[in-house]
């Protein structure tokens, strides 16, 4: 039997009077009955008297097709189970997917109506003030939840997922902070640190959809000596609006992961280092106090002393700029 014919005959969940298997259990059994009478009704020794011998006369030669008629009834029975077996496993089905659709949309109602209402930090700066909140409750939701959909669900380990994801960015945050405090840092290494916490804190701030501190003036630090240049231009006027921001971008994580009972452990080094005044927990002084105002954007740049961008004309106006600062 070929696969076409065994297509057409397969069952489906529509209604019992529409499949072509039920009509052929039904319809065939007769038809091959009826051929099986037709040598019978040419003989001349088969007659049909309507008396008791001429009963029994009858179901005696005919027995046979009966017997081959009477196998459809068996067989629309199995037929009839079998379909109503695949339309309640349909039914199932349907109640599943509406269940798991429901469940899904109600989730992401109850998540992106709470973020909306997380609060708003304002952060003080020299150019005004700039909001520290969740830009995007939608798009926070798709980072946390990116396996979830209408049609498969909510899948929680999304979210254990990204939390281990903020957490390296943390842990590599709070071990540029020890590799500065417990050595004798160069400026070298003072600024690669800072580098590396902000590129930490901007990578935090993009995967929770954070507002970043970005300004039309920022402030440029250089570090030059025989065999290397490091550059880079900082949103921050001072360490405290670097504080600051990583103190609010910790508590609005803090919060985004606690609204899935999930908790951030934030190590005592980083703890301190975003609520303390402490002259002790200030790691980057000696860069703020030698920056000057320019109007490039945000960048970090590295040159050894055989590469063209180690000789700049700028350098010199900024050591010039920085002495009479």
């Amino acid at each position: 039997m070929s696969k076409r014919v065994l297509r057409r005959l397969a069952l489906t969940d529509e209604s019992l009077s529409k499949q072509p298997l039920f009509w052929l259990v039904m319809l065939g059994p007769l038809a091959l009955a009826l051929l099986l009478c037709l040598p019978l009704w040419f003989n001349a020794d088969v007659r049909l008297r309507f008396t008791p011998a001429g009963y029994d006369d009858f179901l005696n030669s005919f027995k046979l097709p009966i017997g081959v008629w009477s196998l459809s009834i068996p067989l629309v029975a199995i037929v009839a189970h079998m379909h109503r077996t695949l339309q309640t496993a349909s039914q199932l089905d349907i109640t599943r997917r509406k269940n798991t659709s429901d469940s899904f949309f109600s989730h992401h109602k109850y998540i992106t109506e709470a973020l909306s209402k997380f609060p708003t930090y304002v952060l003080p700066g020299h150019t005004g003030n700039i909001e520290k909140k969740i830009t995007d409750p939608y798009k926070l939701y798709n980072n946390l939840f990116e396996n979830a959909s209408y049609e498969t669900g909510v899948d929680f380990n999304d979210t254990a997922e990204k939390l281990q994801e903020i957490q390296d960015g943390l842990r590599a945050i709070t071990a540029s902070l020890s590799a500065i405090r417990t050595g004798s840092p160069s400026p070298f290494e003072i600024a690669s640190g800072y580098i590396e916490v902000r590129t930490a804190l901007n990578d935090i701030n993009r995967m929770c959809t954070l507002s970043r501190v970005i300004k039309s003036t920022n402030f440029l630090y250089l570090f030059k000596d025989q065999h290397k240049k490091i550059t880079l231009i900082t949103p921050y006027q001072n360490e405290d609006e670097l504080k600051q921001e990583l103190r609010f971008s910790v508590d609005l994580v803090s919060s985004i992961f606690g609204l899935m009972n999930k908790q951030l452990v934030i190590d005592d080094l980083l703890f301190f280092y975003m609520q303390s005044s402490n002259p002790r927990h200030y790691y980057f002084a000696s860069l703020f106090e030698n920056t000057v105002e320019t109007d490039e954007a945000e960048q970090f740049r590295h040159a050894s002393s055989t590469s063209p961008a180690y000789h700049d004309e700028e350098d010199e106006h900024y050591f010039i700029r920085l002495k009479h600062r």
